[in-house]
C-alpha cells in the first residue's frame, strides 16, 4: 500500500491498506491496524474523500496514542495537518507540523519516504498561506507540546475538518479558569 501510494496509484493503495487491515483485525494486531489506518488516511485524502481520511487517521492516532508508538503518531500527525490544510484550516495545522517534526527530532527519525512528497506540499502550502513568521511561529508552538497534547491537540483538528469539533482537552499548562469555558467560549 506504501508503495503504490508513493507511486501514485491511489485505488491499488486504497485495495492494499483495505485489505492489511481486515486481515489485522482478524488476528487482533493492533500495530498492523493502526499503520493500515493512517497511511489510508492519506490515501483517502488524496483521493478526495476527506471525511473518510479524518475517520480514519481519527481511529488511527487513537491506537498508536494507546501504543505510544512516536513514529506513526508523527505520520499520523503530519497526515492530520495535510487534511487541516485541506480544509484551510493552516495555523493549527502548521502547529501539528512543528508537534510532528519534534517528535521525529527527539527520537531520531525520518519521515516516512512513501509520505515525504505529500507532507512538503502540504507543508509549502501552509507556509505559503501563512507566511513565513507566522509559518515559524506556529511550528514552535507545536515543538513545545507535550505528547498527549499533541494527540488532543490532533484530536481536536480533525473534529475541526470533519464538522464535529468537540471542545478540545486542555494542555495541562493551561490554566484551570479556562477549563469552565463552554466550548465555544474556548473556541
Amino acid at each position: 500500500g506504501a508503495m503504490a501510494f508513493a507511486q501514485h496509484d491511489l485505488p491499488l493503495a486504497a485495495s492494499f491498506f483495505a485489505d492489511a487491515l481486515r486481515q489485522q483485525r482478524a488476528v487482533d494486531d493492533h500495530w498492523g491496524t493502526g499503520s493500515s489506518l493512517v497511511r489510508w488516511g492519506y490515501v483517502a485524502r488524496d483521493q478526495g474523500d476527506l471525511a473518510q481520511s479524518a475517520a480514519l487517521f481519527a481511529e488511527g492516532l487513537a491506537l498508536f496514542a494507546d501504543l505510544a508508538d512516536r513514529r506513526i503518531i508523527a505520520l499520523a500527525l503530519d497526515g492530520i495537518a495535510g487534511l487541516a490544510v485541506a480544509r484551510q484550516h493552516t495555523a493549527p495545522a502548521t502547529r501539528l507540523f512543528g508537534a510532528a517534526a519534534a517528535l521525529r527530532k527527539a527520537s531520531g527519525l525520518s519521515v516516512d519516504p512513501a509520505c515525504r512528497a505529500v507532507l512538503e506540499r502540504d507543508r509549502s502550502t501552509a507556509q505559503e498561506t501563512l507566511g513565513e513568521q507566522a509559518f515559524l511561529d506556529a511550528q514552535v508552538a507545536g515543538a513545545a507540546l507535550t505528547l498527549p497534547a499533541m494527540v488532543a491537540e490532533a484530536t481536536a483538528v480533525i473534529g475541526l475538518v470533519s464538522g464535529s469539533a468537540a471542545a478540545p482537552q486542555l494542555p495541562p499548562n493551561q490554566p484551570e479558569s479556562l477549563a469552565r469555558l463552554t466550548p465555544r467560549q474556548t473556541e
